[in-house]
């Protein structure tokens, strides 16, 4: 079984980054602001931090497979309370040979 633990960020990691930058009134301005995350944009996400884990299977066997997407699915119901498949498992072509 090979797991994939994936972080996506914007280099702050759950920090909006928006937080950091200095706003001013005019270009000649030597004292910044901020601005609440609202008034920049309504674009902006919520959540700054994104994970994404990925499960292989090395294994061609249907039963193996089966199982360790089964116990991929326990462990998303057990931790996140829902079971989120965001990519379908890929089927092999036909005469596949590892």
């Amino acid at each position: 079984i090979v797991v994939q633990n994936l972080k996506i960020d914007y280099a702050m990691k759950d920090k909006n980054p928006v937080d950091t930058v200095k706003f001013y009134e005019d270009y000649k301005d030597t004292t910044s602001f901020h601005m609440e995350k609202n008034k920049v944009s309504v674009l902006l996400p919520n959540n700054f931090l994104q994970r994404k884990v990925r499960v292989y299977s090395r294994s061609s066997d249907p039963m193996y497979t089966h199982a360790v997407a089964q116990a991929f699915s326990a462990h998303q119901r057990k931790i996140y309370r829902t079971e989120q498949q965001l990519t379908p498992a890929r089927k092999r072509p036909r005469g596949h040979l590892e």
